[in-house]
């Protein structure tokens, strides 16, 4: 096959022409998409194709100099385009400039020598291609980066196939002493720069369409009066939390804040009242919570708020802190505002639907009560009082009405305390890794063999709910052992593991799950354990 040089030049030409109106067509103005600039630097680079072309037919100062100048001019213009697309500032801006100046004064000082301008040009194309790899690369993008990725491959094409014709330019510069020589250098060069520059200019325009397409989802997400996410994108964040806290074992706790007496709001000052209720409550939710929890508005003025790795305590505190600050807040019709929060922490088993339900029911207890107030989930005093409050915090206490009424299974719940107790005072006391360790591995046999028992009496008794409570239980163990194994590997997650060993295993599943089966018939006789 016989290649055709002066046609490839044709097809670079119009290639340029094409993808510079394309690029200018869907460019807006003022729109911050580089699109415009991308497009001048099309027509630029277009312009310095036909001028090589036109070489031995108009003078070399147009054909040479002036060529490759707006060749780097155009890379220079690609560059400025990519850093408005990125909203950034370089920090040096003789990087625009500078490589189109010494391509310049370089070709005009080696006008004579090939050999030198090819070494010349070349080195400093690559230079600038790589500017722009490097730009691309140091951003962080909060969208898809398929359009990038497309712009990193195309240029590092071209930067592959410069260095090449570099090369070639030191061991074998006859083949490139004519841009209209047919050799294999030449032929690639053309057909590779073809391709990059299709690549790298579709790459351009998917970014920037990727970009627009995550900033309509992200405002088609967002709840406009509040600034907060609505309930679509809230939903998508619970099933993430969930898996995430399946998959690492961080906890994951809600909150769910009902604002009390709205209506009187809007019916004794109006709905630009309520609005402004609205909008300063969701700013208020905003800046109060950490950076890594997502604040939403559930519907109405009932907003949510998920907490990742937060425990009870770190819930309420936050959720005391947002109430507190409500109350105190002035609003512009000077009437006092407060707000209703319900507490929920994830556990093992939970569905979306029955994590909510937990803490939406927290909220009716919060709402009953009296309002402007902080309840966590279906708890009774005593377990809420351990949740709640850090002095208490280093020592679990029994208590009766925790018992299920089977004298083995409550003897096992009351060793599977001390135990825990245990573990809290090695972790107070600075004891090593080892040693928790095996105080770990020590919990963790004794609740295996705890629920083998349990287990076995359920089935037993026939307690209808028994596939899914020990369902609950392997649940349970699969997390235990992967926080274990965690803290056995590098020493971290010491806080999530006994987090879950106290919150999850004892707060919830001993005090909590296991009452829900109701008393055992104290009556019936013992069964042993197998």
């Amino acid at each position: 096959m016989e290649f055709h040089i002066p046609t490839m030049f044709v097809m670079l030409v119009a290639g340029c022409i094409t993808l510079a109106v394309s690029a200018l067509a869907a460019s807006e103005r003022h729109a911050g998409d580089g699109l415009r600039e991308w497009g001048l630097a099309l027509c630029i680079h277009a312009t310095s194709y036909i001028l090589f072309a036109l070489r031995e037919t108009i003078p070399d100062f147009l054909s040479i100099v002036c060529a490759n100048a707006l060749f780097s001019i155009s890379y220079a213009i690609f560059y400025y385009a990519v850093h408005i697309f990125l909203g950034v500032h370089p920090k040096y801006r003789f990087l625009f400039w500078g490589p189109p100046l010494i391509i310049t004064v370089g070709v005009l000082v080696f006008f004579d020598s090939v050999i030198f301008r090819v070494l010349l040009v070349n080195a400093m194309l690559a230079l600038q291609g790589f500017l722009v790899q490097k730009a691309l690369l140091s951003y962080k993008f909060d969208f898809s980066v398929r359009g990038r990725n497309l712009m990193l491959f195309g240029i590092g094409l071209s930067i592959i196939t410069l260095a090449w014709k570099f090369c070639v330019a030191i061991v074998a510069p006859h083949q490139i002493m004519s841009i209209f020589q047919t050799s294999p250098v030449q032929v690639t060069l053309y057909i590779v720069t073809f391709i990059s520059l299709i690549m790298v200019s579709t790459g351009f325009a998917l970014m920037a369409k990727e970009r627009s397409d995550a900033a309509l989802r992200k405002a088609a997400l967002l709840d406009r009066l509040t600034g907060c996410w609505n309930r679509v994108r809230i939903e998508e964040i619970l099933q993430q939390e969930m898996a995430r806290m399946h998959r690492y074992g961080h906890p994951v706790t809600l909150l769910m804040l009902d604002l009390d007496n709205f209506k009187r709001i809007n019916d004794q000052f109006g709905h630009l009242a309520g609005d402004e209720v609205l909008r300063g409550f969701g700013r208020m939710l905003r800046t109060d919570i950490r950076a890594t929890d997502v604040p939403g508005r559930w519907g109405g003025e009932e907003f949510v708020v998920v907490l990742p790795s937060s425990t009870f305590f770190d819930a309420v505190t936050l959720a005391e802190h947002i109430r507190d600050h409500l109350e105190k807040f002035n609003f512009s019709f000077n009437s006092r505002v407060t707000v209703s929060i319900g507490v929920a922490a994830c556990r093992a088993t939970d569905t979306v639907e029955e994590w909510m339900q937990r803490a939406d029911m927290a909220l009716y207890r919060a709402k009953i009560g009296g309002r402007n107030q902080v309840i966590v989930e279906d708890l009774d005093g005593s377990i809420s009082n351990f949740i709640c409050s850090p002095s208490s915090a280093l020592r679990l206490q029994w208590s009766d009405t925790y018992e299920c009424g089977h004298d083995e299974i409550d003897r096992q719940h009351r060793n599977l305390f001390a135990t825990v107790n245990n573990l809290l005072q090695l972790d107070s006391s600075g004891a090593d890794k080892k040693t928790i360790g095996t105080a770990v591995e020590g919990l963790l046999a004794d609740t295996v063999e705890h629920f083998q028992f349990e287990e076995y009496i359920l089935n037993q008794i026939g307690y209808p709910d028994a596939p899914s409570h020990i369902q609950a239980h392997q649940h349970l163990l699969d997390r235990a052992n992967v926080l274990l194994a965690q803290y056995q590997r590098n020493g971290a997650d010491l806080a999530a593991l006994l987090r879950f060993m106290i919150y999850e295993l004892t707060a919830q599943h001993i005090m909590i799950d296991d009452r829900c089966f109701g008393k055992i018939d104290a009556a019936a006789p013992e069964i042993p354990a197998p």
